[in-house]
């Protein structure tokens, strides 16, 4: 595994970039002061390259697979982060922030000189990729030339970027957080309740019992 913080040079270290480039993306989506909110290290956990096979993509190549986890640390006595349930009663570290990880998942030209320079950013579906909608193949784990499908993002040179922000199990992208007032609990106990609300409608579904 490969730790790389945000204060690494990225000269001559194609991996190191593409990660400072996807946390300067989680930062612009993440809205928040970076005293407030941020990414604070990226631990690289696996490169395939190529991957689909070696399947080239025209005029832009071959592509690897990268995958990492971002972790990140918020600020509980902010007011804007009050929104997070029980964030007052979550462990804190030396510094008093709140810490989280979570999954980030990166499909990059193996010559970035050759990609269109952009991030195609996925907001994941109960831990599911969707670029399959654009593709017509999908998958969390694409890995041989079957799963480019038409391989449209590819060819076009977008880097794909994914990253977990709900806790869906294994097999999936998921964050990490921590359990209020509990520094070494591995796992949730007790019940769990998902409520879901129609901004547009304004209206909201009674609880559903998750697990017990």
């Amino acid at each position: 595994m490969k730790q790389i913080s945000l204060a690494a040079q990225a000269h001559g270290r194609p991996h190191v970039g593409v990660m400072l480039m996807v946390a300067l993306a989680l930062a612009t989506i993440n809205r928040t002061p970076p005293a407030d909110a941020r990414i604070i290290r990226l631990e690289v956990l696996s490169v395939q390259s190529p991957t689909f096979g070696g399947l080239s993509f025209g005029t832009v190549g071959t592509y690897e697979k990268i995958f990492a986890r971002a972790y990140g640390e918020v600020d509980p006595s902010d007011r804007r982060n009050s929104l997070i349930t029980d964030i007052d009663l979550a462990p804190r570290n030396s510094s008093g922030m709140v810490e989280y990880s979570a999954d980030v998942h990166i499909m990059k030209p193996v010559d970035m000189s050759k990609g269109n320079q952009r991030i195609f950013y996925d907001v994941v579906n109960r831990g599911n990729k969707g670029h399959g909608a654009f593709n017509e193949v999908g998958g969390n784990n694409p890995t041989t030339a079957e799963d480019a499908g038409t391989g449209l993002l590819m060819r076009r040179g977008y880097t794909l970027v994914f990253s977990g922000w709900e806790d869906e199990g294994s097999c999936l992208l998921e964050i990490i957080v921590p359990l209020p007032g509990c520094l070494s609990c591995a796992t949730p106990t007790g019940a769990r309740l998902s409520r879901a609300r129609s901004l547009k409608l304004s209206s909201t579904t009674p609880p559903a019992l998750i697990s017990n």
